[in-house]
């Protein structure tokens, strides 16, 4: 092999020298397994789910409770107060 020659071809199951992985047996895909599988359903379930309604439904309350806040008498004359000193 002379200076000029290029470099052969790595082997396509050698993921160490380059080849790809997929072929590789011991390099097996992790979501593939049935276990992972699983776990992402559950965890899709509960956290993008479940949790993201109860913060929705924390956030609604939250909101009805200021709106009932803001409407008393007191507060409604405070923030009467607040925006003509904000327009002056």
């Amino acid at each position: 092999m002379s200076s000029q020659d290029p470099p052969p071809d790595p082997e396509p199951s050698d993921p160490e020298a380059g080849g790809d992985p997929d072929s590789d047996p011991e390099c097996s895909d992790p979501w593939s397994d049935p276990d992972t599988a699983l776990f992402l359903t559950r965890f899709s379930f509960w956290f993008g789910g479940v949790l993201y309604c109860c913060i929705g439904i924390l956030g609604l309350a939250g909101n009805a409770a200021a709106v009932r806040i803001f409407t008393l008498r007191d507060m409604r004359r405070f923030f009467e107060h607040r925006i003509k000193g904000y327009i002056r």
